[in-house]
């Protein structure tokens, strides 16, 4: 899996992501199919399992509050439960709300097979080779490159506050939070200047230097098949259903 080219496995979770997302829900019979399929490749890739329930459990609440009001929302069905001022919950609802959980939660585990398997600079530059962007491309490097150097910032002044405060009331707490934020935007601003500035004595154009061309091989052309395969086979079920 860590070995497949990046642009491979970014096609079959954009495919995978578009099936599950259009598969209507029936018969558990297909999603259970469409699910064998990130599971198995995090299984394969030794992603340990508490990776996969935290990044579940970090989508959760927007995913459940999605849902909540999903079921007093939808009309149609059958009558579930009827309450005051016209609240209803039908079957449609409920229906909607399982769909939106399910296929939530299978497009988490995809793309966190194709971000547990893939640098993000490889992904980046498959996403640009697939079409993406320049620009958009540069803006998430850059991004994922000096959101580490503003975390660095954040310990810093954290520790700071707390050498120089070890407590605080909740007012001072957070008249400090005001000027932490304050503080951190300043420095960020100068450290994005200092590194622009390095940059353009660098030579740099406002583009990357692209690396050496990757070439498709038998695993990737299989990996794309089997993936083809897998969701054909989701559909026809539905089909059937």
């Amino acid at each position: 899996m860590h070995r497949l080219d990046a642009r491979g496995k970014a096609l079959a979770v954009l495919a995978y992501a578009s099936v599950v997302a259009t598969l209507p829900v029936g018969e558990p019979a297909p999603f259970l199919v469409l699910a064998a399929w990130p599971v198995g490749l995090l299984a394969a890739a030794r992603v340990p399992p508490r990776v996969l329930l935290g990044a579940l459990v970090a989508a959760s609440p927007f995913v459940l509050l999605a849902a909540v009001f999903l079921p007093f929302s939808h009309a149609g069905g059958r009558l579930l439960w009827s309450g005051p001022w016209g609240v209803e919950v039908t079957s449609a609802g409920v229906r909607a709300a399982v769909a939106v959980v399910a296929r939530s939660s299978l497009c988490l585990a995809a793309t966190l097979a194709l971000v547990a398997t893939t640098r993000f600079g490889d992904l980046v530059a498959a996403l640009e080779r697939l079409g993406l962007p320049a620009v958009l491309g540069l803006t998430l490097g850059f991004v994922h490159r000096f959101l580490f150097v503003c975390l660095d910032l954040v310990r810093r002044v954290l520790c700071a506050r707390a050498a120089r405060s070890p407590r605080l009331g909740p007012g001072a707490a957070l008249r400090s939070a005001g000027g932490m934020v304050a503080s951190l935007f300043v420095r960020s601003y100068e450290r994005s200047e200092r590194v622009h500035a390095a940059m353009m004595a660098r030579g740099f154009t406002g583009r990357v230097r692209p690396m050496a061309r990757p070439r498709w091989r038998t695993a990737d052309l299989g990996f794309l098949a089997f993936t083809a395969a897998l969701l054909a086979a989701a559909c026809v079920l539905e089909g059937r259903a």
